[in-house]
């Protein structure tokens, strides 16, 4: 049977019906990705002093505007260094998921029974490309976002742009759309990883294929699903998980950061099994696809 492009509102319907088929397999690899993730993410707040930070700040918010400049600067270091350590740690974790989640739906549209224990198994044989193939993509973003803001820097605090803020945000918003346009247009890396076993560079430049000519509607989809997951993963890194080590010993605090750590794999899980019913919505629209075919 050949799959036929839909709607928005279609895509992610049948993602949710898909989600309720797989959940069983699903949720349990999910959640224990993040176990070892959020541990080290933990170890590395400790290690760079993050934690005591955090204490600090809480018992006196007016800390750091009575610290000198350089100590100051360290700390704004210290936190750079800790953003791009935490990011790989959870950027891994999240690579896996997405490939493990993209299996089951995969299995579940084909009609295919496959154990979490397989799924697992495609997921980790494929971690070196979809690993290798996000730093890629971040560098290429943060790449053109860096040049895209140093550029705007240097126009605008020229003398001719004195006073003129329209015209300085009409300027950013242009400066940093490459970024933009990139970041939408790899999104659909880790599906064509999983589906197509597609390597590093073929994986990348077949997502910017499959958003082409659909890549308005597939930012409305990521600000639709990616948005506020994200912003719900971010709220469980920032307050859930220190919590559990800001000077709380008690009970409701490690419940707390269990539960963080379980709704952020099953949130992954989730935006991971929406995304591949998206590139499959991208792929029928570029060729014919048959359900054996996937």
């Amino acid at each position: 049977m050949r799959i036929l492009p839909r709607r928005l509102g279609q895509v992610l319907t049948s993602a949710m019906t898909t989600l309720a088929t797989v959940w069983r397999p699903l949720a349990p690899t999910s959640i224990a990705a993040f176990v070892p993730a959020s541990l080290l993410t933990l170890l590395v707040f400790h290690m760079t002093g993050f934690i005591d930070l955090v204490e600090r700040v809480l018992a006196d918010p007016m800390y750091l505007q009575r610290i000198p400049v350089t100590e100051y600067d360290q700390i704004v270091r210290s936190l750079i260094q800790v953003g791009f350590l935490t990011a790989a740690i959870q950027g891994a974790a999240t690579v896996f998921v997405f490939l493990f989640a993209n299996r089951l739906v995969r299995s579940a549209l084909i009609g295919e029974s496959v154990s979490a224990r397989e799924a697992r198994h495609h997921a980790a044989v494929r971690m070196f490309s979809g690993i290798t193939g996000g730093l890629l993509a971040a560098l290429t973003v943060i790449g053109a976002l860096v040049l895209g803001l140093f550029a705007w820097a240097y126009v605008v605090n020229r003398p001719t742009f004195t006073n003129q803020i329209l015209l300085a945000n009409i300027l950013l918003f242009v400066l940093i759309s490459p970024a933009i346009w990139l970041s939408v247009s790899m999104s659909m890396f880790t599906s064509v990883v999983s589906f197509e076993e597609a390597g590093v560079s073929g994986s990348l430049r077949r997502s910017i294929d499959l958003v082409r000519g659909r890549w308005g509607q597939t930012l409305v989809f990521l600000i639709l699903v990616g948005l506020f997951g994200t912003v719900a993963i971010q709220l469980i890194q920032l307050i859930a998980l220190p919590l559990s080590f800001g000077g709380q010993s008690s009970l409701v605090s490690w419940l707390v950061a269990l539960f963080g750590v379980a709704a952020q794999g099953l949130i992954l899980a989730s935006i991971g099994a929406t995304y591949a019913h998206w590139y499959i919505d991208l792929r029928a629209r570029k060729e014919p696809v048959l359900v054996n075919q996937l």
